[in-house]
């Protein structure tokens, strides 16, 4: 194996995992040994230690993270990390972003519930919206789950399986071959305004994946036969790698500690414009 390809490999690799390991602003859950919580190692896909493209990676979208759907709503903050709507309120939608990278290959959703109410529930919905330009946002259904009955003592874990269309679905903040602007949310509705209702967090199972070869080679020097081209062009298209000022690659020269600081700068996202304020 070529210095340049190893090397450039492990940048991408030490990069990534730095970056996605924990979502910033994650919160806490519940503690395991509050009676019907399900802690989330057994949650979790097989293969959750690991690292590379092979093993899974989580995501959080925390309590505190929903929002209130109209102005002057808020929310009530109960322990273990819980929340939900304030006594009173009649209108109680609440919607939080989903932060995944892209690329990202979704595996499922696990969203942690309190519902110790007689009559009413919990609705969660998980969906994504594709925008280009001015033109109206179309927008998937990914995950559609609803908490049933009395639980004892109420709490209670839903989640999508291999069935739903979250699974197995690439994540793409923003797509080049359409420019359209991707995202994600979930939306959470109570269907009463009580303390017997709570959202906890919500977990993202996915897992990172090579770039689809493109058709055309960036690289004169690294033919589609060539045994590290995907990877290569993976690089490429991330803006991690941009070749030599002649347009070549050349896979089998050694790399110098400049470029790998370039590597790696990129990879990281240290390389950003100086906005001023």
């Amino acid at each position: 194996m070529s210095k340049r390809v190893v090397l450039v490999l492990v940048a991408l690799l030490t990069a990534t995992g730095a970056a996605w390991a924990q979502v910033p602003g994650s919160t806490v859950p519940p503690e395991p040994d509050k009676p019907g919580i399900v802690p989330p190692a057994a949650m979790a896909p097989s293969g959750m230690n690991g690292y590379g493209i092979q093993n899974y990676s989580a995501a959080v979208t925390p309590p505190h993270a929903f929002q209130p759907y109209e102005d002057g709503l808020g929310w009530m903050h109960w322990s273990g990390g819980y929340i939900g709507p304030m006594s009173g309120d009649t209108h109680t939608y609440f919607i939080a972003p989903v932060d995944l990278p892209t690329g990202a290959l979704i595996d499922s959703v696990r969203v942690l519930v309190y519902d110790n109410h007689a009559a009413a529930y919990v609705h969660i919905l998980l969906y994504y919206e594709q925008c280009v330009g001015g033109a109206a946002c179309t927008t998937t259904e990914l995950y559609n789950g609803v908490t049933g009955g009395v639980e004892t003592p109420g709490y209670d874990l839903l989640g999508s399986d291999e069935f739903d269309p979250l699974h197995g679905m690439t994540w793409r903040n923003f797509d080049s071959s359409t420019g359209s602007v991707n995202y994600g949310r979930v939306r959470v509705w109570f269907s009463a305004a009580s303390s017997n209702l709570r959202i906890g967090p919500v977990w993202f199972w996915y897992r990172r994946q090579i770039s689809p070869e493109p058709a055309v080679a960036t690289f004169p020097d690294v033919a589609p036969g060539f045994w590290a081209f995907q990877k290569i062009e993976a690089l490429a298209s991330s803006g991690i790698t941009t070749g030599f000022p002649d347009g070549t690659f050349r896979p089998l020269e050694p790399v110098t500690r400049a470029q790998m600081a370039t590597f790696l700068a990129r990879a990281l996202g240290l390389d950003y414009p100086d906005f001023g304020f």
